[in-house]
Parts: structure tokens; sequence; C-alpha cells
């Protein structure tokens, strides 16, 4: 493997595959690069970026397959977990199936906050390198995502403890990660209300504001009617009642 990173260094790796003898040659020597051949059919963008690759994506693009070639590869070859985890990361996305969402800018956001921007590329030119034609998109997406950086979660677990109230321990941690997946889910951003909605009880909520002369809005059997936040609460007993009011608190834009 040490011989073939410095034959694909010395930038004479894709002149090799035009000659025939030693490209058979290659292929006797290392079988588990079962894609060596798409080399060989390298659309425009490709065959001017090549060299512009790196070793590790090279070799990715010759042992991913849908089979088990890849873990067999990283268990005969000495590759650092670094690099592992970066071959797995693209061998496990090509294992699903691709659709139309799967490049969208939405779902990229997702795979630069989940896994950081050097995946994130490795898919767009991995997907781009074996494609017969170069799809425009994706290269936008390229220029679109070279520069960014993974966005940051904007609340952390200091701020729910100090502003929120919720003490150090397992509600703290399913806290945080309820607002974290509202806030990937909402394209990364969310709501003081959103957040408050996450993190404040209905009792609690009951309980900070039932001596608040605050009039709330509501439908009992579809007639229209204002009542005041503490009456409504304390006359409905039900949990469901109470989550009801609270619900319509935040919804209403109180």
């Amino acid at each position: 493997m040490e011989e073939f990173k410095k034959l694909f260094y010395s930038y004479g790796f894709y002149k090799l595959t035009k000659d025939i003898f030693c490209f058979e040659i290659i292929k006797l020597v290392f079988p588990q690069f079962k894609n060596i051949n798409i080399f060989e059919k390298l659309n425009s963008f490709a065959k001017k970026n090549i060299n512009n690759l790196d070793f590790i994506f090279l070799i990715s693009l010759m042992i991913i397959d849908g089979t088990d070639n890849v873990n067999y590869c990283i268990y005969k070859f000495n590759f650092s977990k670094k690099d592992q985890k970066r071959i797995l990361f693209l061998n496990n996305f090509f294992s699903t199936k691709i659709n139309s969402k799967t490049f969208s800018k939405k779902n990229l956001q997702k795979v630069l906050y989940f896994n950081g921007k050097q995946s994130l590329l490795d898919l767009l030119y991995f997907q781009i390198f074996r494609s017969k034609k170069v799809d425009k998109k994706l290269l936008e997406m390229i220029e679109f995502f070279k520069d960014k950086e993974p966005p940051l979660l904007p609340f952390r677990a200091i701020t729910l403890m100090t502003e929120y109230n919720i003490p150090e321990g397992k509600k703290l941690g399913v806290k945080l990660k309820e607002i974290e997946e509202k806030w990937v889910e909402n394209n990364f951003e969310i709501s003081t209300r959103e957040v408050l909605k996450i993190t404040v009880s209905v009792k609690d909520m009951v309980a900070k504001y039932k001596d608040f002369p605050l009039y709330l809005f509501v439908s009992g059997d579809h007639i229209p009617q204002f009542r005041r936040w503490d009456t409504f609460c304390v006359r409905d007993a039900s949990l469901e009642g109470r989550r009801s009011a609270y619900n319509q608190y935040f919804w209403m834009g109180f």
C-alpha cells in the first residue's frame, strides 16, 4: 500500500491507468480495488481535478462497492482511525438509497453539522467522480459549502441551568437533546417560544402564572370566549385541559 501511495503522489497514477499492461498489473496486485475501472472513463470535472484528490479519497473510490469489501480492506491495510472513519462514512452513506433529497441543501447542512466539512465535501466529490455526467447542482453545493463552518447550537447546558432553572442531571441532557433536534429540524433556527415549550412543563407554567391577570382566548364547545388564564386552568383539573391552555398560551402569541 505504501508503494501505491508513492505512485499516487507522483501524479503518475492517472497516466498509468492509460497503460493497459500496467493497469492489469495493479488489478492483480490489488484485487480489493474493485472500482479501479472508474478511472478509465472519468467525466470532464474528474479528469481536471483528479490530481487535487488526496490518497484516502482515491482509495474510497476504488473499494466502496456496496459489499463488505470496505471492511476487508480496513482489516487488511493499516489505515489510521481517522482514515477508517472517513472511509466508513462514505461507505455507510452510499449504502443507503440515493433520492432527490439526498443532496439537497437542507440535508447537506445536517451532514455538515453532524459529520463535519471533510465528510460533506467527500460525499459531494464522490458522487461527482462516480457519475458519467457532471451534475452542476453538486458543483454549486461544493462552492456553497467549501468555506462554511458547522453551525453551533445556540443553547448550552449552562444556559438551561441558569436561565430556565433546569437542574444538572438526566433531565438537563434530555431537554438539551430535544432543543437540538428541534433546531436541526427547523434548518438550524429556533425561537425563544419553542425553547420555552420544550423546557417549561405545563405544571410549571400553571404555577408561575396562576396569579397573573392574563386573559386567554379559548374555544369551549366551539364558542369563542375569553377567560382568565388562572381560572381556566384551575377549573379544568385534567392534564389534557392544562396542556391545552398551555399550548394556546404560546400559539396565541402572548
